[in-house]
């Protein structure tokens, strides 16, 4: 055969280059094992910490998911404190409101307004300017897709501030006058499941954890 009288050096020379060729080909597999090992531990971990931030806002308000009915004013004065699951009466529509249209029907999907008590809504009528807004109401099932102007007791949810409303739809809150502590109500909802929503919080940092060894995991094999 052809090597059998290729010098000695040549020789050594072409086993050195495959010996350097498999070497690479070995750890270019390695590299790119723990590459997979990441990208499964970094999506395990990002469904992981979303689930938490989802169901732990939902956990804190279905373990303590007793209504606490607040008078408008007293909302105006004093917030709603820790409170999440609340009614609130006495509240007036001042006739402004944002309509959400669904994207896929064109349909509106929800309207979102101001309410107030009834002397801070002479004011605003007026064109007092200095007036803020406390309370913005979510309706999901708009009748008519009108405000109910009669309607002067909401109850529902409290949401973390304008966190949960589309960016689109916060730029047409400009001209309302809104406190920066703003209590944004989803009307007519209810908390979740309290059971339902502590397995989802405890479902989610397993995922975390578990994306964490499998990260971890995937070094340790390949130091070996």
């Amino acid at each position: 055969m052809y090597f059998l009288f290729t010098p000695f050096p040549l020789y050594s020379l072409k086993f050195s280059l495959i010996f350097s060729c498999l070497c690479e080909e070995i750890q270019m597999r390695s590299f790119l094992k723990v590459i997979n090992g990441l990208w499964g531990a970094i999506l395990l971990i990002g469904i992981g910490v979303t689930i938490i931030s989802t169901q732990y806002d939902n956990y804190r308000i279905s373990k303590d998911n007793n209504l606490t009915v607040y008078n408008i004013k007293d909302i105006e004065n004093n917030g709603i404190g820790t409170s999440r699951y609340i009614q609130i009466n006495d509240a007036i529509a001042t006739g402004d409101y944002v309509k959400v249209y669904n994207k896929e029907t064109n349909e509106i999907d929800r309207i979102i307004y101001p309410v107030c008590s009834i002397d801070k809504a002479r004011k605003i009528a007026n064109g007092d300017k200095k007036e803020k807004i406390s309370v913005m109401v979510i309706d999901n099932n708009p009748p008519d897709a009108l405000i109910d102007i009669n309607r002067t007791t909401l109850k529902g949810t409290a949401l973390v501030g304008l966190d949960e409303i589309e960016d689109s739809t916060k730029d047409l809150f400009k001209s309302f006058n809104l406190k920066h502590n703003l209590i944004v109500l989803d009307l007519d909802s209810t908390p979740a499941d309290k059971e339902f929503s502590l397995s989802a919080l405890l479902f989610g940092i397993l995922m975390v954890l578990f994306g964490l060894f499998a990260g971890i995991g995937a070094f340790i094999s390949d130091e070996e």
